[in-house]
């Protein structure tokens, strides 16, 4: 490791000791109600989280209490590798993803207040090119956050709702997609090919 890197790991570690360095969790809490994408027919659906306990302080196990837990690996809060998509089918898993990939500055897009009044708001090329005139290019391999408040909502409204918004304008609904994690077409993470700038105009 370079001198430069070793100090800013130390300027790191200074920052979350001195709590001049927040961490933010950005999950969602995992459970039996978590609402789970449904894919029309013939395509076979993930199943939700379901869970059976195995013992709880009792005869079963005295000292402890966990369970099984059966869980689509795409259900909740989680990550796309390569692999998950046939355009990436021969490349990393999950396991196999190089860590270093998975760290970079981060571009907060907030639409908070477009979601509250239109819950069927999509994210277009339009706003991510303004948000760049006010703040800057967003950077090679940032993480690129959409921010939509839909975590502050109650769960079944959301899935309704989201649904609507599914069947909006498509060009739209591939550029809010984009946006949901690293916009580094080479690190593969992605729900859709092409989430460099290059690769959302020659599918808008």
């Amino acid at each position: 490791m370079s001198s430069v890197d070793t100090t800013q790991v130390a300027g790191l570690l200074d920052g979350l000791a001195s709590g001049s360095v927040e961490i933010v969790d950005l999950t969602q809490p995992l459970s039996e109600t978590t609402p789970v994408i449904k894919l029309p027919a013939p395509f076979a659906n993930t199943p939700g989280l379901s869970r059976t306990q195995i013992s709880r302080y009792d005869d079963r196990g005295p000292a402890w209490a966990w369970y099984t837990l059966t869980v689509g690996e795409h259900v909740g809060t989680h990550l796309d590798a390569p692999i998950h998509w046939v355009t990436g089918k021969d490349g990393a898993d999950v396991a196999s993803i190089a860590p270093p990939s998975l760290i970079g500055p981060a571009c907060v897009i907030d639409r908070t207040a477009q979601t509250e009044s239109d819950a069927g708001y999509l994210l277009t090329i339009a706003d991510l090119e303004a948000w760049e005139a006010e703040h800057g290019r967003i950077p090679d391999r940032a993480w690129v956050l959409l921010r939509t408040g839909w975590g502050a909502r109650p769960r079944r409204g959301d899935v309704s709702e989201r649904r609507r918004a599914r069947s909006a304008d498509a060009g739209s609904r591939r550029a809010c997609v984009a946006l949901a994690g690293p916009r580094a077409a080479d690190l593969g993470l992605r729900h859709r090919d092409g989430w460099d700038r290059r690769g959302l105009r020659g599918r808008l």
